[in-house]
């Protein structure tokens, strides 16, 4: 199956979407679980409980999704999840302590999800009618391959940076 067009404009848009909203948000988060329990004096379990939370949240983000979806509201969600993913993100940098980290990690999560599965998946299957499965296997793969080729570079700028 060739892929061209506008269906291989949406196929980017989508990997682009989780490599960014899924792939930096679950396989990089790790590499902070360290400094931000030595920054905050408390123990690597209590800091990687941000992750749980997060993921726990992208759980339910994905649940609203489809009855966003129905009403035709893609652009809000894509908007509002940029929006959201992106300033929990930064305000964690400003955090002066573990819980708050703890309710931005919720929202984030919220957001994340979504813009993740559920909702890459969704657009797919209005785009794709054959190769659905090529189309959804590129696109997914792509959250892994986000996280395996920031890790080392994100792993580099933490270590340098403190």
């Amino acid at each position: 199956m060739k892929i061209t067009g506008r269906h291989l404009l949406v196929l980017i848009a989508m990997c682009g979407l989780l490599a960014s909203g899924v792939g930096l948000v679950t396989n990089v988060a790790g590499l902070f679980l360290t400094p931000v329990a030595e920054e905050f004096g408390i123990l690597k379990g209590q800091a990687s409980l941000m992750m749980t939370i997060c993921n726990i949240a992208f759980a339910f983000g994905g649940l609203v999704v489809p009855r966003v979806m129905r009403e035709g509201q893609f652009k809000a969600v894509l908007i509002a999840g940029t929006a959201i993913l992106a300033g929990c993100t930064a305000a964690l940098a400003l955090c002066p302590g573990i819980v708050p980290m703890y309710v931005l990690c919720v929202l984030r999560g919220l957001a994340a999800g979504m813009m993740g599965f559920v909702f890459v998946t969704s657009v797919l299957n209005q785009w794709f009618v054959a190769g659905i499965g090529l189309a959804t296997s590129i696109a997914m793969s792509c959250s892994g391959l986000a996280g395996a080729a920031f890790s080392p570079l994100v792993g580099s700028v933490v270590n340098g940076l403190g």
